[in-house]
């Protein structure tokens, strides 16, 4: 039995497609250096970005995120990868990562994220 996609989000949170500043820390090994990188995107619900090597699921991360002109600090958040998918042979790694409990702040800053997007979208004739 074939299923196909009839155009129905499934997403409990909207994806914003971002750029923004990406600094990552093993939560649970601490000495390992961490990373840095650029997000693809981020929701209420979490971040996608990439890396060059991949990274269990199930390992908890700790994110340092930069918003410009938006938040007034970095995001600290916690998160675990629920994905890694290779995506250039041996180069770059697609990492998806669910973040923990938001506190109000932060959920208040992802609304300023979202509503900056569709306002974005719309005066560039995307929505």
């Amino acid at each position: 039995m074939e299923h196909s996609y009839d155009g129905a989000e499934r997403r409990k949170y909207l994806r914003v497609v971002k750029n923004y500043r990406l600094v990552f820390n093993f939560k649970d090994f601490p000495d390992k250096n961490s990373d840095e990188t650029f997000i693809k995107d981020i929701s209420k619900g979490g971040v996608r970005f990439t890396t060059s090597g991949p990274i269990k699921a199930g390992t908890n991360l700790v994110f340092d995120i930069g918003i410009p002109y938006v938040a007034p600090k970095k995001l600290i958040l916690e998160g675990t990868v629920i994905s890694s998918k290779e995506i250039s042979p041996r180069l770059v790694f697609e990492i998806r990562a669910k973040f923990s409990t938001l506190d109000e702040q932060t959920l208040e800053i992802l609304n300023m994220i979202e509503k900056r997007n569709k306002k974005d979208q719309k005066n560039h004739g995307l929505s």
